[in-house]
């Protein structure tokens, strides 16, 4: 069985994933993913070579000048997510096969925005007040305020992907959470063999 859990910066889709990866699923973190795509020695040949070479300094990833560029240079934007974002998607599937008695979640900020949402029956979409996404982002990450509201332009409003998602969890620091998981893990496990 194959869910996806999605949601905007800041709204603590990873925090609900891990707590369902405690409950016993399987779990395949879309941004992980990519991060580790660009150390791939193939991947550094072909973005060097023919997108950007400042990507890289000394064979590491500069990922303060790639958050950077991505955001205020568009055509690079594009170039990189049409490279990367099928190659985490083939990763998820062999994740998928590696584990198919398994419940496996795949987690995207992007799930619909990439078009990944028709793969899966069962979407979760975790929903949190903008100013608390604002506030966790900064606080844990250093993250400017400006280099946040680019991110959050590129995203697909909440509310639109609350609409497409079967299941909405709002984590807002005082819904009952671990209860509703609990009850969804409970459930799905149950409906297993026919999801």
């Amino acid at each position: 069985m194959k869910i996806a859990i999605t949601g905007n910066i800041g709204s603590g889709k990873s925090t609900i994933a891990n707590v369902l990866k405690h409950l016993g699923a399987k779990h395949f973190d879309a941004d992980q993913s990519a991060k580790s795509l660009y150390l791939k020695p193939a991947i550094k040949t072909l973005i060097t070579s023919k997108i950007d070479p400042k990507i890289y300094t000394n064979h590491e990833v500069n990922w303060t000048y790639l958050k950077s560029e991505f955001y205020k240079n568009y055509e690079l934007k594009i170039q990189l997510e049409q490279l990367i974002h099928p190659l985490v998607f083939e990763s998820y599937l062999n994740f998928e096969r590696e584990n198919q008695n398994n419940i496996c979640l795949f987690e995207s900020a992007l799930l619909f925005e990439t078009g990944r949402n028709t793969a899966f029956k069962t979407i979760i979409c975790v929903c949190a007040p903008e100013s608390l996404r604002i506030n966790r982002v900064m606080q844990r990450s250093g993250m400017t305020h400006e280099h946040m509201m680019h991110i959050m332009d590129q995203q697909m409003h909440e509310s639109e992907k609350a609409k497409k998602s079967t299941h909405v969890l709002i984590n807002n620091e005082t819904s009952p959470l671990l209860e509703t998981l609990v009850y969804w893990m409970e459930t799905w496990n149950s409906q297993r063999d026919t999801m």
